[in-house]
């Protein structure tokens, strides 16, 4: 259905009679309401374009020395939902092909013009535009959801299956060699078992979280709690992963930082951002977690030394159609599913996710979320 609120149209039109007659024809038009604003060249309507939106262009074919056509290519190509409807003084076929080939959303006569045709004409150019952009919208909304299925289909059929392998092979080993093996050697065995168990219950995890955010059945329970408890956890339950590899972990958040957002939600971005500095920080590297609040807001950064990144890799790594998980400084490997879980669940509690990064120095993954309100009652630390 078509909105009638005010509608704002630009003439292109050298004869101020064409102007008078086409604001005449306007006014004459029942309900809806227009606004008419009109420019004789080209240039003062590029201008006119860049001082306010219009909602349609009208333009004359013959602008003295100018052309329309030239200024329906330029407005095709610099502002495309916004519809032109091309005016001529002569009924010429080839000219009405070649203007609606370029791009017009309409051709129309002038002296062949009502009231009633004009206002059906504009109305119909502006429905176009709309019906375009809600294809382009869903032809959008589809290709992410078909990236977002090849993604899961990806993950299960390689990310899910390698390390069961492992599992399956290592187990093997153990029930048909275990007399012959020495306790060292089991010991190994078992402890990469643990391991390869634990990666993959991480793993299954961000699945069955970023499953509930897809279908849009995960629920948000936002409170104000204090920070420094949640992310001392998460330091200690990953502490023998980043003691292997000789990497010191340490936090420099102060007691009374708060946040406003799900605690789960924030504490599996903490962890995931945790796990990624952990993967790609070299043996007696170091990892730290800090916060600052400003203007309302806490920005949690956790920075490493680690491999870092150029500005390509960082430009793929919340985008789910082009993230490719590269192994860590241990071999270590991936899916990029936990900083694009990270970016959805900052994104639902009204926050904001950057990276800064340069190869060799390191990264910084900066977490910008809600403080909350001074003086509201704050949740113990999730983490005590």
């Amino acid at each position: 259905m078509f909105d009638e609120k005010k509608i704002y149209v630009l003439l292109i039109e050298d004869d101020e009679d064409d102007y008078i007659i086409t604001q005449d024809l306007l006014l004459e038009l029942p309900h809806a309401k227009y606004h008419l604003d009109w420019v004789t060249n080209l240039e003062d309507a590029k201008g006119k374009l860049e001082e306010r939106s219009f909602d349609v262009c009208l333009c004359d074919y013959r602008l003295g020395s100018e052309n329309g056509l030239d200024f329906l290519k330029y407005a095709v190509q610099n502002y495309p939902r916004i519809p032109v409807v091309m005016l001529t003084g002569q009924d010429d076929l080839e000219t009405d092909n070649l203007a609606l080939k370029i791009g017009a959303a309409d051709y129309l006569v002038k002296g062949q013009i009502n009231s009633t045709l004009l206002g059906r004409s504009i109305r119909y150019s502006i429905e176009q535009i709309r019906d375009r952009e809600r294809i382009r919208k869903s032809e959008s909304e589809l290709q992410k959801s078909n990236a977002t299925k090849d993604k899961f289909f990806s993950i299960i059929a390689h990310d899910l299956r390698s390390p069961f392998t492992a599992l399956l092979s290592l187990s093997d080993i153990l029930l048909e060699h275990f007399g012959e093996l020495d306790d060292e050697t089991k010991k190994e065995y078992i402890g990469m078992i643990r391991e390869s168990s634990e990666n993959t219950f991480k793993l299954i995890e961000n699945l069955l979280e970023w499953s509930r955010v897809q279908r849009g059945t995960i629920e948000i329970n936002p409170e104000q709690f204090r920070l420094a408890g949640m992310v001392r956890r998460i330091l200690n339950l990953h502490k023998q992963i980043a003691d292997n590899k000789g990497i010191e972990m340490q936090h420099g958040i102060d007691e009374t930082e708060t946040v406003y957002a799900d605690p789960n939600m924030v504490e599996t971005v903490i962890r995931n951002l945790v796990l990624n500095a952990i993967k790609f920080t070299g043996r007696d590297g170091w990892i730290r977690v800090d916060c600052e609040r400003t203007d309302g807001m806490t920005r949690i950064q956790v920075k490493d030394n680690g491999t870092g990144m150029d500005e390509k890799t960082m430009g793929k790594l919340f985008n789910i159609e082009e993230n490719k998980s590269t192994p860590g400084t241990d071999g270590e490997t991936g899916t990029g599913l936990g900083l694009i879980l990270c970016r959805e669940f900052v994104a639902i509690n009204r926050g904001d996710i950057d990276v800064e990064s340069e190869p060799g120095k390191g990264s910084i993954f900066t977490v910008t979320l809600p403080s909350g309100e001074e003086g509201s009652q704050v949740q113990p630390d999730p983490g005590r």
